[in-house]
């Protein structure tokens, strides 16, 4: 009977208020949706990504051996409506690694503020209700972090200004001459060579040797770091100042005929190589050796027996222009004819040939006069003797 009348009741209520009944249901609803999606739990993910990018310097870089992306195990909590939907690839932890300042291994403590959604997944995880609750919850707590620097080598070029009128830079060293730099690529890029931020003035400089000296910051180095330096070591600039002028003797320097192929008559000519005094630009003059260079005269066609060439009418063969003669020894090329044998007559060739043969010497004698009665002799006789007596 008592549960008749209860159902007889729900039957008029629902016939008679059945409005209130579905005001009632909606708020019954929008609390169960509110209770559910306010339900927090609590989930392992067991292989999450570690990021090793965070705060580590332009000048670092991971070991070659370095695993790239650890892995760690963490226990995370947020609401139910989320943490159903995600997994281990939707997070990654991701460690400060500013405190690494120099190329080494060191172990890194992880802490539950590294929890990151994963990139692609900013703007889908409310980060702000989710969260590992305590270091207890990273498994491990700490990862070996290898780096190496990402450095080059680039020489130093100094940045001079020119000496004084009449004055040249011979030779420079630069000690070191190189440095070590570490930093990003681009930055090393940028930097194929590391000159002084202000030129070196040699205006006033006239004395044989120079030394200057610079410290790191005196040139542009940008973001780079100095590897093979301390921050007080100096940067020394040697420098060797000449005059622009040199001069030098060069020995044994062949002499030549320039124009041998057109002198129809052969000459003889001495002495074949003299010492040479040069004068001029300093850097022709060190280019230039005895055997790069020659001394030349030509032979005029109207030449006599024998004469002789001052050293002033010789011409320089690979001498620069701006390298003057000013001396040979010796002072002068003896110059004379080649005899080879006597000197006919031009017209030889057209006197004729005789072609008569010579007579022998029998009929030599018998062309010439009997002698004399008075002078003949008797053949028994002796010369100087008559017959009387």
């Amino acid at each position: 009977m008592f549960f008749k009348r209860i159902f007889n009741s729900i039957r008029v209520a629902i016939k008679d208020d059945w409005g209130l009944l579905l005001v009632a249901l909606g708020v019954a609803s929008i609390v169960w949706w509110n209770i559910t999606q306010r339900s927090v739990t609590e989930r392992w993910f067991w292989s999450v990504e570690v990021s090793l990018e965070n705060g580590l310097k332009p000048s670092l870089v991971l070991h070659p051996d370095q695993v790239k992306r650890p892995k760690v195990a963490i226990k995370v909590r947020g609401p139910r409506s989320y943490m159903d939907t995600l997994s281990d690839s939707s997070f990654q932890m991701s460690p400060d690694l500013s405190s690494i300042q120099s190329a080494t291994k060191q172990s890194i403590l992880l802490s539950p503020d590294d929890l990151r959604p994963q990139p692609r997944l900013v703007q889908t995880i409310p980060m702000d209700r989710i969260r590992i609750v305590s270091s207890e919850d990273i498994k491990p707590l700490r990862i070996d972090v290898q780096t190496i620097w990402n450095s080059k080598i680039r020489p130093i070029v100094p940045k001079i200004g020119k000496p004084a009128p009449g004055y040249i830079v011979s030779a420079s060293k630069v000690t070191p001459a190189t440095l070590t730099l570490a930093g990003s690529d681009p930055e090393l890029e940028a930097h194929p060579f590391i000159q002084n931020r202000i030129p070196l003035r040699l205006q006033s400089v006239r004395s044989k040797t120079f030394t200057h000296e610079w410290k790191l910051e005196d040139f542009a180095l940008g973001e780079l770091e100095v590897l093979n330096m301390k921050p007080n070591d100096t940067i020394r600039l040697d420098l060797q100042i000449e005059s622009q002028f040199a001069s030098q003797e060069f020995r044994q320097v062949p002499v030549d005929v320039l124009n041998a192929t057109e002198v129809l008559t052969d000459f003889t000519y001495t002495p074949r190589t003299v010492d040479v005094f040069l004068q001029g630009a300093r850097a022709s003059i060190q280019s230039m050796t005895a055997e790069s260079i020659k001394l030349g005269f030509e032979i005029p066609s109207s030449a006599s027996e024998e004469f002789k060439i001052p050293w002033q009418f010789l011409t320089g063969v690979n001498i620069p222009s701006n390298v003057n003669i000013v001396q040979v020894t010796p002072a002068e090329i003896h110059v004379e004819r080649l005899v080879l044998g006597p000197v006919l007559p031009t017209d030889w060739l057209l006197t004729p040939i005789p072609t008569e043969v010579p007579p022998t010497v029998r009929e030599l004698q018998s062309q010439e006069p009997p002698a004399s009665n008075s002078e003949q002799t008797a053949p028994n006789e002796a010369p100087g003797t008559s017959l009387g007596e």
